[in-house]
């Protein structure tokens, strides 16, 4: 049973588990420049998640809590893979922004792992009510 198993629901709509799954591993495949889908991305994705335990610590609870609940709205039978690949899409693109902070190109309170997170939670929200 995964960690968020207690906040699954019971509506399963299948083609909008794809749909969020597909924009999650296209949006992180655009970011890595790696075809979705492929050994190098999975790989890729891989390497990601191990290192995911760098962001976790500074995530907003609540907001994870936010999260957790708009994917559980989606569905219970595929919610944690909908996470993980959300998680996995977040580190990705705190990556990116992190060279760009580097750069000077982003200040880094602009750019803060919450304030990605609640971006992409925000993107997320309006793809699901742009589907349903």
């Amino acid at each position: 049973m995964g960690f968020f198993s207690m906040f699954k629901s019971n509506q399963n709509n299948p083609n909008l588990e794809n749909i969020v799954i597909g924009w999650f591993r296209t949006e992180t495949s655009k970011l890595l420049g790696i075809e979705a889908n492929t050994k190098e991305y999975d790989d890729a994705c891989q390497s990601a998640g191990e290192t995911l335990q760098v962001l976790l610590p500074v995530l907003d609870k609540e907001l994870m809590q936010d999260v957790a609940d708009t994917l559980a709205s989606i569905s219970s039978e595929r919610f944690n893979e909908m996470f993980g690949e959300y998680m996995i899409l977040l580190f990705v693109r705190f990556g990116v922004i992190s060279k760009e902070i580097l750069t000077g190109r982003v200040s880094a309170e602009e750019a803060t792992p919450n304030i990605l997170a609640g971006v992409l939670h925000d993107q997320l929200k309006n793809l699901i009510k742009q589907v349903k």
